[in-house]
């Protein structure tokens, strides 16, 4: 009996010795993330004052550095920088997920706002990014436009140019956010034809999506929203 209590000991103890040199061996295999991305149709562009994130469609891309990739679930502790109290404001979304982050521009829709034929595009050459202006004449007279234009995680924002003359430009950049917002100088000089708005310049940009977000124009008395857009840059 002494003996059979002892072999009882014994075995008790190697399933734990075991048990910690697979833990140890988990530990060991876990994948360092190399970088996230956020899947399309994961966030909305426009959202309701109040309006809450539906997190069942909110997933990133986990890439490793192993190069293999995962699906991952966002959840509400890996999100920051939402807010739909108030009307008409610009934010970005950024979700956090093993230290690395990626960001999505929104928009809190204001009273008033309603569709409108202008269109903005984009147009991808060498590291030279070319937004511009489309359906100006069936769009009617227009003095505001303001747009968010996301990059990918490590491309970065080296110049914003207007190719408006006659209008005025401002922009910021944060993260992967450059908002840009350009503007009749005296609010009388409305947009007068198609083309270019503004060039940029990006550094890393090959082989990966830039995308307009938050994007909306004025006509002097409501703002009305623009449609997103995106662009491949050439490997």
């Amino acid at each position: 009996m002494k003996a059979r209590r002892i072999l009882l000991v014994i075995l008790l103890i190697a399933g734990i010795v075991v048990a910690g040199l697979t833990g140890a061996s988990c530990a060991e295999k876990q994948k360092t993330v190399s970088k996230i991305e956020i899947i399309d149709g994961s966030f909305e562009e426009v959202y309701a004052v109040d309006q809450k994130i539906d997190f069942a469609k909110a997933k990133i891309l986990v890439t490793y550095t192993d190069r293999t990739t995962a699906t991952i679930p966002v959840t509400q502790e890996m999100v920051s920088g939402f807010d739909t109290s108030v009307a008409g404001r610009t934010g970005t979304i950024t979700v956090t997920y093993q230290g690395k982050t990626a960001t999505f521009a929104y928009r809190v829709q204001a009273s008033g706002t309603s569709d409108t034929p202008f269109r903005l595009s984009m147009r991808a050459t060498g590291k030279t990014l070319n937004v511009s202006a489309g359906s100006v004449a069936a769009a009617g007279n227009l003095y505001v436009i303001r747009f968010s234009v996301v990059v990918a995680e490590g491309v970065s924002v080296a110049s914003v140019v207007n190719a408006r003359p006659d209008w005025e430009m401002r922009y910021h950049t944060q993260g992967t956010v450059t908002t840009i917002l350009l503007y009749s100088p005296e609010g009388d000089t409305p947009l007068a034809e198609d083309g270019d708005l503004v060039r940029l310049t990006l550094e890393g940009a090959g082989g990966t999506t830039v995308r307009i977000q938050s994007a909306s124009v004025t006509d002097g008395t409501r703002d009305l929203a623009v449609p997103a857009s995106s662009v491949q840059f050439p490997a």
